[in-house]
C-alpha cells in the first residue's frame, strides 16, 4: 500500500478520408476502405482514463481540486496527466488516458498494461492514516470535448430535415470521432457544401443542407409509402453525398445475397429540447 499526503476527502467518401476497415455493432455487412489518402483521425483505439473519484455536496470542487494537488505529487504519478473536471454538483478527478482496441464484432476491449498498472496503484494509494483514498477508481471512456464553431452546428440550422453523409464513432482507426466529423465538414464546406455536426457522447453526424416539410412527400395514391423529393435524389448523385460513410469508409449491407452500399438519408433535424443525446 502506497501512502500519499494528508488530504481532505468529504468523481467519406471524399477522396481524403482512408479510412478502412470500420466496424459498426449489431449491423449486417462489411466496410471498405474510402478512395485515396489522408484521414481525418489518427490510429490509436479509443480513448480510456481513469476516474479516481467523484465528489458531490459542499465544496466539491475546492475538495476535488484539493485531493488532485495531493495526487500530483504523488511518487508514481505524472503530475501532467491529473485533472479535474466540473460538471453541475458533481467534480471527478481524473487520470491519464489510455488507447484500447476494440474488437466491435466480440463487443470486446484490450486492457493495456500501462492502463492496468496504474489503475492498480491509484487504487492502492493511501492516506497519512493508511486510509485508501481512491478503492472506488474504474477506468472510463475518456470525455471529449465539443469541437467545432457554433454556426456548423446542426442544432443552428433552420428546417425539418437534413442529409446525413457520415457518421463517427471510436474504432481503432478513430482516436477523436469529434475530431474527426469535424475534419469532414470542414472538408464539405471548402467544396462549398452547407455541412454541419452534431455531436453526441457515443458518436458523431455529419450532415448536408437543411430542408422543409417537402424533402419528403408521399407517392401516388399510397399515403403510407413517401420517396424523396426531386431535389433530394440529386443531391445524392453527388460523388461527395451519395453514401452515409461509417468513420469515412464506405459501408455495405448484405440484403437478400447482394452486398449494397449505405446510402446517404434524410434525418430530422433535432430540436433543442429533444437533442440526441445518448
Amino acid at each position: 500500500m502506497k501512502r500519499i499526503g494528508r488530504a481532505t476527502a468529504c468523481t467519406v467518401v471524399t477522396v481524403m478520408v482512408g479510412l478502412a476497415g470500420c466496424e459498426t455493432p449489431g449491423r449486417s455487412g462489411s466496410a471498405a476502405g474510402a478512395r485515396g489518402g489522408g484521414g481525418f483521425a489518427g490510429g490509436g483505439g479509443e480513448a480510456w482514463t481513469i476516474e479516481c473519484l467523484a465528489l458531490m455536496g459542499d465544496f466539491h470542487r475546492a475538495n476535488a481540486e484539493q485531493i488532485a494537488g495531493v495526487l500530483r505529487e504523488t511518487p508514481g504519478i505524472n503530475k501532467s496527466e491529473v485533472r479535474v473536471v466540473n460538471a453541475g454538483d458533481v467534480s471527478r478527478v481524473f487520470y491519464g488516458t489510455y488507447y484500447r482496441d476494440i474488437d466491435r464484432l466480440r463487443d470486446e476491449r484490450d486492457l493495456p498494461p500501462q492502463l492496468a498498472a496504474d489503475l492498480a496503484l491509484i487504487r492502492d494509494l493511501a492516506d497519512g492514516r493508511g486510509r485508501r483514498m481512491f478503492t472506488a477508481a474504474r477506468m472510463v471512456p475518456k470525455p471529449l470535448e465539443d469541437v467545432g464553431p457554433p454556426e456548423w452546428n446542426l442544432l443552428a440550422a433552420d428546417g425539418v430535415y437534413t442529409l446525413q453523409v457520415g457518421v463517427f464513432f471510436p474504432s481503432n482507426k478513430v482516436k477523436d470521432y469529434k475530431a474527426a466529423a469535424l475534419a469532414f465538414v470542414r472538408e464539405l464546406r471548402s467544396r462549398g457544401y452547407e455541412a454541419y455536426y452534431y455531436h453526441t457522447k457515443a458518436r458523431s453526424m455529419v450532415t448536408v443542407g437543411s430542408f422543409g416539410p417537402e424533402a419528403i412527400r408521399r407517392s401516388g395514391d399510397r399515403s403510407n409509402v413517401t420517396e424523396y423529393s426531386a431535389k433530394i435524389r440529386r443531391m445524392q448523385r453527388d460523388e461527395l453525398l451519395q453514401y452515409n460513410l461509417t468513420n469515412g469508409a464506405v459501408w455495405y449491407q448484405i440484403h437478400e445475397g447482394q452486398k449494397l452500399p449505405v446510402r446517404s438519408q434524410l434525418v430530422r433535424i433535432p430540436q433543442e429540447e429533444r437533442m440526441w443525446r445518448e
